[in-house]
């Protein structure tokens, strides 16, 4: 009989209430080895649903169960469990890559320093420099590098390929693809370059002003027309 696991995200009713902004009851659902990639436009809410799903920020009403479970304390309860690039990359700008390796090694239990320093590699990061001379680009390789290195079983990026230049983007989406290709880890990934979620997601979740509009299978969409369109003709007719 085939064993049936509990989806590596589910959220039902998520919400967070602001001001002049409410993310309104969202479900998503991520079942193991697949991409979600999370679109919308500036303002929609992607980056709110990730940290109020993860607990950085307080949710005002709904759950998220991380591989069946909700998170305890807050992602600090279960950094084992997710890697997250959100935004900007915190850590001292006087350290090196190579000491950021033995600082995580010492925070995951599931550290793999073998991987680190190879994924590093693999995107040209060096080990000795200072992360105050690194471009955008570079510190996000090293987000990503680690984010990929503690046996994480469900990876929370938002932005992941921002700054980073045409061949760099198609590398760090090898290693997306390679990290579900077994069919266990599982990845929700916001990106404004639609091309990349064209070439790796397994389903896109629209966002708009708080709102799930739609998710749908890659190829879905892609019987209607591609994301950029889809997602503007819509906007266009929901101006208020």
């Amino acid at each position: 009989m085939e064993v049936k696991y509990a989806p590596a995200l589910e959220i039902k009713g998520l919400r967070k209430e602001y001001k002049d902004f409410v993310l309104e009851g969202m479900d998503l659902t991520i079942e193991r080895g697949k991409i979600m990639g999370l679109v919308g436009e500036n303002g929609a809410g992607k980056t709110t649903a990730m940290k109020a799903m993860l607990g950085i920020i307080r949710a005002d009403g709904g759950t998220a169960r991380f591989f069946g479970k909700e998170l305890s304390g807050g992602y600090s309860g279960n950094k084992n469990d997710i890697g997250i690039v959100l935004g900007e990359v915190n850590f001292y700008e006087t350290m090196t890559p190579k000491q950021v390796g033995k600082i995580c090694g010492g925070i995951y239990k599931n550290w793999d320093e073998k991987r680190f320093e190879e994924s590093l590699g693999r995107m040209n990061v060096a080990m000795n420099k200072k992360i105050k001379d690194f471009s955008k680009g570079m510190r996000i390789k090293l987000a990503l590098a680690t984010a990929l290195s503690h046996e994480a079983g469900l990876l929370i990026l938002d932005e992941p390929t921002s700054g980073l230049d045409p061949v760099a983007r198609e590398e760090i989406l090898e290693e997306f693809k390679a990290f579900v290709s077994e069919g266990k880890g599982a990845i929700l990934l916001s990106s404004h370059i639609t091309s990349d979620l064209e070439k790796v997601a397994d389903d896109i979740t629209f966002l708009h002003k708080g709102r799930v509009v739609f998710t749908k299978s890659r190829e879905e969409l892609g019987s209607i027309g591609n994301i950029d369109d889809i997602m503007t003709e819509y906007v266009r007719g929901h101006k208020q």
